[in-house]
């Protein structure tokens, strides 16, 4: 930023901002490993170590573009983030058929 000075509800929102993602970057990575061990869940560990990625690499991105592109770069984390949770949403709806043992049936 030039010469301007944060106002403190400015200064809230980039902590909140930062507190939010950092938290999401950690749940990412740390369920990448659960998924891993997990039956039901171990159909999702790939997928999910690739949204763990993107969402570092987006996170970077965040930072690197925060004087040039800010608001592109959130929109792109902000997509990513999305796409993670309809994943996750998704193979939610599928667990308890994996752990029984069957494959997902189409919704009637």
């Amino acid at each position: 930023m030039d010469s301007e000075e944060i106002t403190v509800s400015g200064g809230i929102h980039i902590l909140s901002f930062l507190v939010t993602i950092v938290s999401l970057l950690v749940a990412a990575w740390m369920l990448r490993g659960v998924f891993a061990r997990d039956h039901g869940w171990r159909h999702f560990h790939r997928a999910q170590l690739w949204f763990a990625v993107a969402i570092s690499v987006t996170f970077v991105g965040n930072i690197a573009l925060a004087e040039t592109a800010p608001g592109l770069a959130q929109r792109v984390l902000s997509l990513v983030l999305a796409a993670w949770w309809l994943a996750l949403a998704w193979n939610v709806m599928r667990v308890p058929e994996v752990r029984a043992g069957r494959e997902p049936t189409a919704a009637a």
